[in-house]
């Protein structure tokens, strides 16, 4: 399955726009997420694993911090798109209006919340407090039913992404 994405980042006081393309391989659990100006210009490609990144293209106007910033943004995708393993050892617990799942990763506890009915992921966040993503306004669109905005906001280092999602389509 593809996305295109218009995605705000937030940081020091300034806003970027970057337009998104993923590409999400669900039997290998890996997406690969690339970023291009508003002019169409390729600014990143990054393959991202629930254990690494791989690099295979980084702009040179990304300056000398561009293999940090790569790293930053498999981290976020990550976070987004791999953080639940459905067949991990987790615990649930039920409330009036919604369900929680909590499991270990890396000896922290990431929770995920969605739904009583279960349909819908809403939240997603570590339980130390230095990262969430919540999913909202969620539509079927092309037979799939997905968030069409996701904020993910990164407490540790101080920067905020909007998702927009504009298509899906089947690769």
């Amino acid at each position: 399955m593809g996305l295109r994405q218009t995605v705000f980042l937030e940081a020091g006081g300034q806003t970027r726009m970057v337009q998104g393309l993923m590409l999400i391989d669900q039997s290998r659990q890996k997406v690969q997420v690339m970023g291009m100006s508003e002019m169409g210009m390729k600014i990143f490609d990054v393959s991202v694993t629930r254990q690494g990144h791989e690099n295979h293209f980084l702009s040179p106007v990304m300056n000398s911090r561009k293999e940090d910033m790569a790293g930053q943004i498999a981290l976020s995708a990550r976070r987004i798109f791999l953080s639940f393993e459905a067949t991990g050892d987790f615990n649930s617990y039920a409330g009036p209006e919604s369900i929680l799942m909590i499991n270990s990763q890396d000896s922290k506890q990431i929770v995920h919340g969605c739904l009583r009915d279960g349909r819908v992921l809403t939240e997603a966040f570590c339980a130390d407090g230095q990262w969430n993503v919540k999913y909202a306004d969620y539509q079927l669109i092309n037979g799939f039913y997905l968030p069409v905005r996701i904020t993910y906001h990164d407490r540790r280092t101080g920067y905020n992404l909007i998702l927009v999602l504009h298509e899906v389509f089947k690769k």
